[in-house]
């Protein structure tokens, strides 16, 4: 099999939540999952009626589909209970066991979301329910222990589904068991309650997390009757996706739970919430709702759209919380899992460096156009940007650095334009330098690997390439990378025939291999170099 022929399968399934940063790729998704647009929502408690594979859960037996290319589809898969009414703020909850076949031909609800959830997953079917907590399962057979590949979606912190994911060509291709999961976003999923709600309530600010963990316990218990191998998982997630793999790995509740991660494009990773933020935020939406502190009972009768309501008035009117870390280039984020002390007991590459999931590989890395996007482009003259314009857009996110910063990037990239240093400084700040810490982190702790990537092509909207030669690079630089996922999930090692060797980043050797019209090894960007010590 040529690593090319994994492209498909690899747009469909690890990129298709990162049209935060590029609107074109929904031209992408929308034929990727073509299959998922015209699905209807079938009841959780309806019982299949037609032929299809049955598969035994430890809550009761699912019948799936098979589809077009011969792989088994089990969608709408509950993993807890309905997380509304007495639920709603809690923790996840056990899902009690059905009688008889549950139908799993098509994808359940997706999480409360509003706006720019649709955005996020356009095809995908736009119902919204509190009983949202499903898995979609794709496997090329029931018997057998084939790795297990479970993806986290995208949407930042605030929307997005499971649903968006299309494992089909991935389970086949790579002879591998594909999971896509929901969990509770925004306001329901990370709002921090303060004690005077009850110990109940205690880490309601990381219930987006603690679904995940479920998740993953679900996937754990079940697997192996959808022929996977619950001992060899790898977890991984694409720009929102790709923070929440890597607050898993910070997580003590999941150690022991996956053996390999995927950070891809992460959104956010240098983002810090702490305690005393995220309640500051929480109180202001229930300020909004005028609920008085500790009325749970007020707090769950509310209707799911007020909550939804509040929480986007609240997001406007906060700023950006500079204790969280650089100022961001879009804020996005209201709630967010918090740093308690308890679940989440450190930032996350602080845990990282003190050796959490030091027994875990690791892979991760960006590419050449991640944060093309910069805000209001209408208002700005891209492509033809002043020196001085160039200062006075960095100003307001890089304060007293920003003419130190403009002038080495100056030095490093002579005669660039002030738009094309626009484009790396913002690049490298939010996304290259932040997935690097990470990298460093890792290596210092110790333990297993991190591998660490750059892709020096368009791969996040490879559908609205301009002409064909610009799409057959696209095409064989993700099919080239993708294929070192399957190495990756066998043992920890993505290398394989037809890349040059793919050293682990170390700090004695700061390794990073670089996919594109040509491949190779190469040290970390140089302009990195510049930010010091900045995280």
């Amino acid at each position: 099999m040529s690593s090319l022929s994994m492209f498909p399968a690899a747009v469909a399934f690890w990129r298709e939540d990162h049209v935060s940063l590029a609107r074109q790729s929904v031209v992408v998704l929308r034929a990727a999952l073509a299959g998922a647009a015209t699905a209807l929502l079938v009841a959780p408690a309806a019982l299949a009626q037609t032929d299809g594979p049955v598969a035994n859960t430890t809550s009761g037996q699912v019948r799936g589909i098979v589809n077009d290319e011969g792989v088994l589809a089990f969608r709408g898969i509950p993993y807890a209970a309905d997380t509304g009414g007495e639920n709603r703020f809690l923790p996840p909850q056990e899902r009690e066991p059905w009688d008889g076949v549950l139908n799993a031909a098509e994808f359940g609800a997706k999480c409360p979301q509003t706006g720019n959830g649709e955005f996020f997953d356009p095809a995908a079917p736009r119902i919204v329910s509190e009983d949202c907590l499903f898995t979609n399962v794709w496997t090329s057979g029931l018997s057998g222990r084939r790795p297990v590949f479970v993806n986290f979606h995208g949407g930042a912190w605030r929307s997005g589904s499971g649903n968006m994911a299309d494992g089909s060509s991935f389970a086949a291709l790579a002879d591998a068991v594909v999971v896509s999961t929901n969990n509770r976003l925004n306001v329901f999923g990370h709002l921090s309650l303060d004690d005077s709600f009850g110990p109940k309530y205690a880490r309601s600010g990381n219930n987006g997390m603690l679904d995940l963990h479920m998740a993953l316990q679900w996937v754990r218990e079940n697997i192996a009757n959808f022929g996977g191998d619950p001992d060899n998982i790898t977890i991984l997630g694409a720009s929102g996706g790709g923070a929440k793999t890597l607050h898993a790995m910070a997580m003590p509740v999941f150690d022991g739970m996956f053996q390999h991660a995927i950070v891809i494009g992460g959104h956010d990773l240098w983002k810090r919430n702490t305690l005393q933020s995220a309640r500051e935020r929480s109180a202001a939406i229930l300020e909004k709702l005028d609920i008085e502190p500790g009325d749970i009972e007020a707090l769950q009768n509310m209707p799911m759209d007020a909550l939804l309501a509040a929480h986007d008035e609240v997001l406007q009117a906060f700023g950006p919380d500079p204790s969280a870390g650089p100022i961001p280039w879009t804020h996005y984020d209201l709630l967010l899992p918090v740093i308690d002390g308890e679940t989440l007991p450190q930032f996350p590459i602080d845990a990282i460096t003190n050796g959490a999931s030091a027994d875990v590989d690791l892979m991760l890395g960006t590419s050449r156009m991640e944060h093309w996007f910069t805000g209001d482009q209408r208002s700005q003259p891209w492509g033809w940007l002043t020196r001085e314009q160039l200062v006075a857009t960095l100003n307001p996110y890089l304060g007293d650095a920003t003419n130190d910063i403009v002038e080495a990037y100056e030095e490093t990239m002579r005669g660039a334009s002030p738009s094309s240093l626009l484009h790396r400084i913002t690049r490298d700040r939010y996304w290259h330098l932040p997935h690097l810490r990470l990298a460093e982190a890792k290596a210092g702790a110790g333990g297993n690997p991190a591998y660490l990537w750059f892709v020096d092509a368009d791969v996040i909207s490879p559908g609205a390439a301009t002409g064909y030669g610009e799409t057959a690079v696209t095409d064989a630089v993700a099919g080239q990378f993708t294929t070192a996922w399957t190495s990756f999930a066998e043992d920890g090692d993505p290398n394989h025939e037809g890349i040059p060797t793919w050293q682990p980043y170390t700090s004695e050797d700061p390794a990073m291999m670089v996919f594109g019209l040509e491949t190779y090894g190469s040290a970390p960007l140089e302009t990195l170099s510049i930010w010091k010590n900045e995280r």
